[in-house]
């Protein structure tokens, strides 16, 4: 409203169900249509061997009937605002080159969520596509809140639930990331394990993990493995887990471990060459580390919640902790609560 405009429906327009997937696969058009690469690489060699046959119907075979579908749209804007839909939405994305092409809309992408990794898995993507591309980390080009935290809660529930929310991988990895992705997730199985050996006991009862998607068979598989049915919470289910978490353990520094952080006890173990984060929060990285919220030791990492258990806050509520984590979470613009920075940036540009 601080913009005079509403907020749009996009739901009715671009759900996934409402794209149209009528023509089949055509692989005979496809391999007439492979542009030979003079390359002598053999990973290029195994793109042009095999990219346009995976590349979805929808940018193909049933590409004109979903653009004269959003064609159809009566859509009246002259700035579009993503920081999801871009990624995964394909009918979205028809719609939004559509309209970009013709370089009468301003398109400014936000960052969804807590990613603040060195490395992007989407290479130049998103710099590509947008008129400006804004992270949620403090820099001398923006300085904008963190939208999705704006009138947020933050406090938690008293409980004595421990919650380790993991990073799961997906069947069809949409980009490559900063640590080795494998269906099988060896690690996964080995934190489980450790987990369940290192533990107290009483800890241990009220030991529960959060899945996100739940796509992967053998995800699902070692969960079960290593863990009773009830301490598998449902898939979508961290955001109600979260009110009633005591400590929150993540294995990824994005958007969960962002939701966790603000809220109360939290720490991040991940592998030192692993998730590496940008140059501008190194410094962040070492506090957060001697203050005991990030560890690259998983038994250092338990060792932590045994022994702080039972008077968490004593730990968790300490100045130097406080200010580590109120720096870190500063420099990531989550403190800021003014949604008229936004509307202000936006009637600007």
């Amino acid at each position: 409203l601080s913009a005079n405009q509403f907020p749009f429906p996009t739901d009715k327009y671009f759900k996934n169900e409402l794209s149209i997937n009528k023509n089949l696969f055509n692989y005979e058009r496809r391999k007439k249509n492979i542009i030979p690469l003079k390359t002598n690489n053999s990973f290029e060699k195994f793109l042009e061997k095999n990219i346009y046959y995976d590349i979805p119907k929808i940018f193909l075979e049933n590409f004109i009937p979903n653009l004269n579908l959003v064609k159809s749209y009566k859509i009246k804007c002259n700035k579009i605002v993503s920081s999801f839909s871009h990624h995964y939405n394909e009918l979205f994305k028809i719609w939004l080159a559509n309209n970009i092409q013709k370089k009468d809309k301003y398109f400014i992408i936000t960052c969804h969520g807590g990613n603040h990794s060195k490395y992007s898995g989407l290479f130049n993507y998103e710099n590509n596509i947008s008129d400006k591309n804004i992270s949620w980390v403090k820099n001398a080009k923006y300085n904008l809140p963190a939208s999705k935290y704006i009138n947020l809660k933050k406090n938690r529930n008293k409980s004595d639930n421990l919650v380790l929310v993991i990073n799961e991988t997906n069947p069809y990895p949409a980009k490559w990331e900063d640590f080795p992705v494998c269906l099988d997730n060896l690690k996964l199985d080995f934190f489980l394990k450790k987990f369940q050996l290192l533990l107290n006991k009483k800890i241990k009862k009220n030991f529960f993990v959060c899945p996100k998607y739940f796509h992967c068979p053998k995800f699902k598989k070692i969960l079960r493995r290593n863990l009773e049915i009830n301490q598998i919470k449902k898939n979508f289910s961290f955001s109600k887990e979260l009110d009633n978490a005591k400590l929150v353990i993540c294995d990824n520094p994005q958007t969960a471990f962002l939701d966790a952080l603000r809220t109360g006890p939290t720490i991040l173990i991940i592998k030192k060459n692993e998730w590496r984060p940008q140059d501008i929060l190194k410094k962040n990285y070492k506090e957060l580390e001697k203050n005991k919220i990030i560890f690259y030791s998983l038994d250092k990492a338990i060792k932590h919640i045994n022994e702080n258990w039972d008077d968490i806050n004593k730990w968790w509520l300490s100045n130097k902790t406080k200010k580590a984590v109120n720096r870190f979470l500063n420099d990531m613009n989550c403190f800021d609560n003014s949604v008229d920075k936004w509307a202000t940036y936006l009637n600007k540009n």
